[in-house]
């Protein structure tokens, strides 16, 4: 009987904090209209909600450095590609809210990492050792961040109203419900010094909607929210957002007016709000809560074609090849009146079929052939099939 194992590469990648929901995760094949993505390029539809956390890029990362070479998987689908062109542009997360790591397990790379999360993140036995065979290994990227208002806002005690295609629906709010200028409740003003209108603007010539920014505590992150149209992928609208915000919306007009420098001035001068938060009367956001459970069901069972580490311990890709066995995705977000706190986690698992490598029983507990045969004859000089116990010797 030919017999194989498996030798487990564990592609783990993490981006999680303190844990927000004491439900469980829903799964994304529960939602109809939520999609996830590993990559920013990925393509908008209209009608789907789309997320993206850039630590399974950070993971990918780490692995491709241990495997020495790029990342190839086949039949592929294209956000592989993407994700092996994107290997020097993961966006920047500071230092001290992330590890990332990939080792094997003949190097203790599961202790060393829980080793830096008491450390780093005070979380203990966070991961736990399932790597069974020297050459497994474990990619793993964890990130932890909380960004919260100075000043709490308000959580509306009405529904808002949300509106996408036909549908209203009511939903829950937070923000300034009143706002007067000149009010006297000195609350509200600390609230609205936490808004910045980045943009804003009725679409007359130039794009409609309104860009604001939120700020926190924290002083090298941002909250961006953008009502503006939608490019055709993550990226495309990332871009153009960011455009506007330092007034070079001109490529997101008609040619006419592109063209006409002094109406351009006096469109930024005019229709382009850039000012603090008097401007507004009130300030509603939706509260989102988010906790998608994802399995990458298109990479699974894939045949990654990459040798290089097998052959650097020996391990001939004739008898030996790596096979994708899961790729799951948990991304948990919360935004209300408090602030913004985010709890995310990857795991890839990469197995290496091929000979027998570990120690394993083998028992010879059903029907079988045995033979007698001298070295030199062509012929067995006894032969016999065993197809039941009645020539077996009963245990006593």
């Amino acid at each position: 009987m030919n017999t194989k194992i498996k030798i487990s590469i564990i592609f783990l990648l993490l981006f999680y904090c303190t844990n927000i929901y004491a439900a469980p995760p829903i799964k994304l094949s529960d939602y109809k209209l939520t999609t996830i993505t590993p990559i920013l390029e990925a393509k908008i539809e209209k009608e789907k909600n789309l997320i993206y956390c850039s630590t399974f890029q950070m993971a990918w990362n780490k692995l491709t450095n241990l495997l020495e070479e790029t990342i190839e998987i086949e039949n592929a689908p294209d956000y592989i590609s993407l994700l092996n062109s994107s290997i020097k542009n993961t966006p920047y997360i500071p230092e001290k809210s992330y590890i990332a790591l990939a080792g094997l397990k003949k190097d203790k790379i599961v202790e060393k990492i829980n080793i830096i999360l008491k450390k780093k993140f005070k979380i203990s036995n966070f991961l736990k050792d399932n790597l069974k065979n020297d050459l497994d290994i474990i990619a793993f990227a964890y990130f932890k961040n909380k960004l919260k208002f100075k000043h709490e806002f308000e959580k509306n005690d009405t529904p808002l109203k949300f509106k996408y295609g036909s549908y209203e629906v009511d939903i829950a709010s937070f923000g300034i419900k009143k706002y007067l200028y000149n009010d006297p409740n000195q609350q509200k003003h600390l609230r609205a010094k936490q808004v910045e209108i980045l943009y804003w603007s009725n679409g007359e010539f130039v794009p409609k909607g309104v860009i604001i920014k939120l700020n926190t505590l924290s002083s090298s992150d941002e909250i961006i929210i953008s009502t503006l149209s939608t490019e055709s992928t993550l990226k495309r609208t990332y871009e153009k957002i960011k455009d506007i915000i330092d007034d070079k919306f001109e490529i997101y007009i008609p040619p006419y007016i592109n063209s006409n420098d002094e109406f351009c001035s006096f469109l930024r001068n005019r229709q382009i709000i850039k000012v603090n938060f008097r401007a507004c009367e009130s300030l509603l956001i939706p509260i989102i809560k988010l906790n998608v459970f994802h399995s990458y069901e298109e990479i699974i069972n894939k045949k990654l074609l990459n040798y290089k580490l097998l052959r650097k311990y020996n391990y001939s890709e004739y008898y030996f090849k790596y096979i994708i066995t899961e790729a799951l995705q948990n991304i948990n977000f919360e935004l209300d009146q408090k602030g913004a706190q985010i709890n995310s986690h990857s795991k890839i698992l990469v197995s290496v079929l091929g000979a027998k490598f570990e120690a394993q029983k083998l028992y010879i507990n059903e029907p079988f052939i045995i033979y007698l045969r001298h070295k030199t004859s062509e012929l067995p000089y006894f032969i016999a099939y065993i197809a039941n116990d009645e020539l077996l010797e009963k245990f006593q």
